[in-house]
Order: structure tokens, then sequence, then C-alpha cells
């Protein structure tokens, strides 16, 4: 592992707007982008939080379903993340099994 490519957090859907000011005030981070994903238990909004770049960035990725439906809906409620960076992400894949 090379290092965090980003962090991903699921607040309810109404409290989004309300974590994304926090991150900004707090850490510094600007928004720079939002994008809407239909999944199968309903949609899913996401707002992507960053300052600076190259390896020194700080990605935040808050994500939040606004209706789980059906039997679709993860087991989960409010899945957390975090992606790691590696040199070789292809052959450590493939070592998965």
């Amino acid at each position: 592992m090379r290092a965090v490519d980003h962090v991903s957090l699921t607040p309810p859907f109404d409290h989004v707007a309300e974590a994304a000011l926090f991150h900004r005030a707090v850490l510094g981070l600007q928004a720079t982008g939002e994008w809407e994903v239909a999944a199968p238990f309903g949609l899913v909004r996401s707002r992507l939080l960053a300052a600076g770049e190259g390896a020194d960035a700080v990605r935040l990725v808050l994500s939040s379903a606004t209706v789980r439906r059906g039997g679709w809906a993860p087991g989960v409620p409010n899945p957390q993340s975090a992606a790691h960076r590696r040199a070789r992400a292809a052959r450590s894949a493939r070592a998965v099994p």
C-alpha cells in the first residue's frame, strides 16, 4: 500500500449538506463534484470534497441513498470505506484468492 486514495462516508441523506459544510469548515476541503447513481435499492447521491494535489491530496466522498427499498438494500445501512493506492493494483487484485 502506498497511500490512502479517498475515504467514503455515508451520512443520512438529509445530513449530507451539513456534513459537507463541517468538512469544508474544519478541514478546508472544497466541493469538487457531485453525481447520482441508480442502484437496485434506490438513488445514491454522492459529493466529492478535496484539498491538495497529487500524493498530498485529501479526498472525502459523502454518499447517501435517499430511499432504501427491497431485498437489494445493503445489510449495512451506512457503509464506510477507505480506498488505498497501490503501485501495482492489477497484480494485487490477481493475488486475492
